[in-house]
């Protein structure tokens, strides 16, 4: 027994002798951002003014059948208090169908 301990004193300190204790020495450097040319990276390309497109930009390509499609979708298409009044409705529904699991009183 008492080689055993000596045998795993031994092993514990050889392995203690192959530890780097100055830590690790890395090579590189920190450089500074101003020397990464961030501001030189778009130099080269052109940059244009576009103009925002309007409400109804569709019409600038010049298809009836786009015009129509676009026409019957904002026609049929529900505005935010309806579509808000729908899920507010569905909520509800939601909660008086959970409200059949949950425990009654009667008198």
């Amino acid at each position: 027994m008492k080689t055993r301990a000596l045998s795993l004193v031994l092993v514990a300190m050889s392995m203690a002798g192959c530890a780097n204790f100055s830590g690790l020495d890395t090579q590189g450097q920190r450089l500074d951002a101003n020397t990464l040319q961030t501001g030189k990276s778009l130099s080269g390309v052109t940059l244009s003014t576009a103009a925002w497109p309007t409400a109804d930009w569709w019409k600038s390509l010049g298809d009836p059948q786009l015009d129509g499609l676009i026409h019957e979708a904002l026609q049929n298409s529900p505005d935010m208090q309806v579509a808000s009044a729908r899920a507010h409705q569905a909520e509800a529904a939601a909660y008086a169908a959970d409200a059949a699991r949950m425990p009654t009183l009667d008198a």
